[in-house]
């Protein structure tokens, strides 16, 4: 990957890891990294092997698992609850909706 673009993921993972919690498009990640969004999701699943999406579902998803394992007072609902719905959940852990229902 280009140095150049290599500055500009930076700024777009920092983004992701700030905004973990929030509703993240593909657009607020492609204008952080100065890009039109269909040339930011080439490059990114390029230069990553994964789509902007996919990588932000696992890394919530792994989160989830964390703080299941390593906080035995956390009921799975509690954790559901930080991630706002059970549908939400399910697909960062990366089911499709017509897998679930």
């Amino acid at each position: 990957m280009q140095h150049k673009y290599q500055q500009r993921f930076d700024v777009v993972f920092a983004y992701i890891e700030q905004h973990i919690d929030d509703d993240i498009s593909l657009d607020t990640l492609a204008d952080a990294a100065c890009f039109s969004k269909f040339h930011f999701q080439r490059q990114f699943s390029a230069a990553f092997g994964i789509s902007a999406n996919r990588y932000i579902s696992r890394l919530r998803f792994k989160r989830s698992a964390y703080q299941l394992a390593s906080s035995p007072q956390l009921s799975i609902s509690d954790i559901v609850r930080g991630q706002n719905t059970i549908p939400m959940l399910l697909e960062n852990a990366g089911f499709r909706a017509s897998q679930v229902s």
